[in-house]
């Protein structure tokens, strides 16, 4: 009898707030001067004079956005995003991630019950359940790009092909000008504002009419900011403007209360929900039939899950469900439901007169109505079809990076003698489910962070750039990354190399491209880049097991720019990431267009091909596969990207040239057993050198080579530190010993070494006359081959 397939399980959740504003899930965290925020809205807020000038004022966008990912087993990765920042993260990790991983992401109504039941004693609305929703959001998500199907497929199939929005915004006659059925407007004045607010509301919404005409329908929004006797009088003496709704004039709370207004006005159409939670909340509107359609917000109800089941609470009483704003995470439902005719569309242009992504620029690929609908069409992508973008991922900030707390104090002294009794000082008894072992390895690493502050402290004293702030960012930042499984020792030494090496302007305002940026060689390049001033676009393979790393250069990145926020003459270069494979010959064409298109320079300025491949392997035994794939990737991929990057260069800016650097080996000038491979790729990558500078130097193009010696990266971490096989530990460090005493400066090279000679060689200023050259960095391995 054939059984199901096994079904990958959850392997991590992963969170991050987005910095900055205009991107993500909190709707109202934009830039100032938009209608959102600051133009006249009646709020809750709005009886005091000082809070209704703008809505940041009492704190709408307090929270701003964060962005979950869920990671399954078979790398397979679902995201959402929503609203809560730090704290939305806090509860992610310290509460709900306990039922998540290694459970089924099919089970959705399991995993709902469970994280809702489990936060019903501070939670059941507001933050917490938000929060949920943002999980479940993600994890419908996941189980789509597994199964390789839509969301709107799984949760019932289209109902309809064509999906007609109305527009919420300032402007009537734009969003019917733009293609939408109708337009909601928000009531600008509170009842608190008197008779004289009474008529400017009045006065507010007969210009709309007039504008529109008569038989436009046009809506209104109180956002819980009325009381009955005021609903029920302005209803009144707005008959005649033909409203089509009136919504969220009260508190959800108040069931009461929306009886009386609809009792007084049985014809006119009343609306609520979005600042409702739960299908326990939604019973008491539904049942109470007062109300004429509900609108609940699937990024704050409790996602997609209990969505479903308000929405068939709701059609059991024929009542419309029409979702509040949530962009693509509310068309799939609606796609798919039968009582959901229509779908809100919130403007999200400042002054809300053209149509642009609910999420700002955090997807590729939202989709947006055209001329006020989309189709299925539009949503035919696994899970929500979604694709972040990788601008927008270097403004998501770990949660690791901002909930690790510093060490309370040094324990660098844990277990010396006492000054008064001379004892060994006591250790305090560990907490109740914290072993003995795990304390010690946690006191090892905080020991650990704060001996590498001070060496860093020591190492840099002269330098007056260093500041108090940088290095507690630092010790977050060395905290964050040895409570990781990445090998930490590289990013610690390209950390510190940053804090000796003062930035300079050297690479002010240029553009770079480089391959293979988020570990090793590259990713020391591209930090000693970003602190001359250059903005880099890396392109990476987006492996799931690359993911920390991404995260970590991300986090590093940003400190390195906080810790120069005061210093107006030192220039910090922007950080983007592009995923893709360098063996297709289109993925260096596209890097170059990303830096084009983000950071808006219109040149490219520096080019480093630095992706490659070296699994050492016997020549008699290896087979075809390797030979072919490491020749694709070292050699195929450098010259698909130096190409890209020469046509730019040559044809496409004014005046024309550039720096070319191809990352080779000291394996170009030598053989090695069991690397024949490779080494013939490196001498590839250097013979490619010589010939560009050949080809480009009349475009005032520089092409040269870096051939690094012997140098710790992920590429030979297996040759140096073999895990677990017998007598393996003593042989790794003879091996050490021996190639250590054939390189003259004594020690084997870091990644960190190569980050000042690609500066140099991309430097006009430094090697402007520098073309065709071979610069080895092998710490004079090369010259004492004896």
């Amino acid at each position: 009898m054939a059984t199901a397939r096994q079904f990958p399980t959850i392997k991590s959740i992963r969170s991050f707030v987005i910095g900055g504003v205009g991107s993500g899930g909190d709707y109202h965290n934009v830039k100032g001067g938009h209608w959102l925020i600051d133009s006249p809205i009646s709020t809750p807020c709005s009886q005091w004079d000082k809070y209704r000038a703008s809505r940041t004022s009492w704190g709408i966008n307090v929270l701003g956005s964060f962005f979950v990912e869920i990671e399954a087993t078979d790398g397979t990765v679902g995201f959402a995003t929503g609203f809560g920042g730090p704290p939305a993260c806090w509860l992610v990790h310290q509460h709900f991630e306990r039922f998540l991983i290694g459970a089924d992401p099919r089970n959705t109504n399991h995993l709902f019950e469970q994280m809702y039941r489990a936060s019903m004693f501070y939670g059941r609305k507001g933050l917490p359940v938000a929060v949920i929703s943002v999980i479940d959001l993600a994890l419908w998500d996941l189980l789509g790009k597994i199964r390789n199907e839509p969301v709107y497929k799984m949760i019932g199939g289209a109902i309809k092909e064509r999906l007609n929005f109305y527009c919420t915004g300032p402007d009537p006659p734009a969003a019917k000008e733009m293609g939408f059925w109708g337009a909601k407007v928000p009531l600008p004045y509170c009842p608190e504002e008197g008779h004289v607010g009474l008529q400017k509301n009045i006065e507010f919404l007969r210009k709309h009419r007039e504008a529109v005409g008569p038989d436009f329908p046009l809506m209104v929004d109180c956002y819980m900011s009325l009381n009955v006797s005021y609903t029920i009088e302005i209803v009144e003496k707005t008959k005649d403007l033909n409203i089509n709704w009136w919504e969220e004039c009260l508190s959800p709370d108040d069931t009461d209360g929306f009886e009386q207004i609809k009792r007084a006005h049985p014809t006119v159409k009343f609306t609520t929900g979005e600042h409702e939670y739960s299908r326990y909340g939604f019973r008491k509107l539904i049942e109470g039939r007062n109300l004429d359609i509900i609108q609940p917000d699937v990024m704050w109800l409790g996602g997609m899950t209990e969505l479903l089941r308000v929405a068939a609470m709701a059609a059991a009483y024929d009542m419309p469900v029409v979702p509040h704003a949530s962009g693509p995470y509310s068309y799939h439902f609606v796609m798919s439901q039968p009582n959901t005719p229509f779908q809100e569309y919130l403007a999200n242009s400042a002054d809300g007169k053209s149509v642009l992504p609910v999420f700002g620029d955090l997807f590729l690929d939202e989709p947006i109505p055209t001329k006020g609908f989309l189709t299925t069409a539009d949503l035919n992508k696994p899970g929500f079809g979604l694709t972040l973008n990788p601008v927008a991922r270097v403004r998501l900030i770990p949660s690791a990076y901002l909930l690790t707390p510093p060490p309370a104090a040094s324990l660098t002294s844990a277990g010396a003698q006492s000054d008064v009794t001379g004892a060994e000082e006591t250790k305090p008894a560990p907490a109740p489910g914290v072993t003995e072992e795990k304390k010690e390895k946690k006191e090892k690493r905080e020991g650990v962070v704060e001996g590498l502050v001070a060496k860093v402290q020591e190492l840099t004293s002269s330098h007056t750039y260093v500041h108090t702030k940088g290095f507690e960012e630092f010790r977050l930042f060395l905290q964050t990354l040895i409570q990781t499984d990445i090998d930490t020792s590289q990013h610690i030494n390209q950390a510190t190399t940053l804090l000796k090496m003062p930035p300079t302007n050297l690479l002010s305002n240029k553009t770079a491209i480089i391959t293979g940026g988020t570990t090793g060689i590259g990713r020391a390049i591209t930090l000693a880049f970003l602190a001359q001033g250059c903005s880099v676009a890396v392109n990476h393979l987006n492996l799931p097991r690359d993911q920390p790393h991404v995260d970590s250069l991300i986090a590093e990145a940003a400190s390195l720019k906080s810790q120069h926020a005061s210093s107006p003459h030192i220039t910090i270069g922007a950080l983007a990431l592009l995923p893709g494979d360098v063996r297709d010959p289109e993925t260096g064409t596209k890097l170059v267009e990303f830096a084009l298109d983000t950071f808006k320079t219109g040149r490219l300025d520096i080019c480093v091909s630095n992706a490659g491949i070296c699994q050492f392997a016997e020549f008699l035994d290896m087979d075809g596969d390797l030979f072919a794939n490491t020749v694709r990737t070292n050699l195929d991929g450098a010259f698909y990207l130096v190409q890209a990057a020469a046509r730019q260069m040559a044809r496409h800016q004014s005046p024309p040239g550039g720096s070319i650097i191809g990352i080779s080996s000291i394996s170009a000038l030598v053989g090695g057993a069991g690397q024949t491979h490779y080494t013939p790729t490196k001498a590839g990558v250097l013979s490619l050198m010589q010939s560009t500078a050949c080809a480009l130097g009349r475009y005032g193009i520089r092409c040269n080579a870096l051939l690094p010696g012997t140098v710790e990266t992920q590429l030979n971490e297996s040759d140096l530190r073999p895990e677990s096989e017998e007598g393996g530990t003593r042989e790794t460090e003879e091996k050490r010993r021996y190639m250590e005493g054939r390189i003259p400066l004594g020690r084997l090279g870091r990644p960190r070494d190569l980050g000042g000679p690609a500066v140099f060689l991309a430097s006009d200023e430094l090697s402007g006359y520098v073309t065709g050259a071979q610069v080895l960095v092998d710490g004079g391995l090369f010259v004492n081959l004896q």
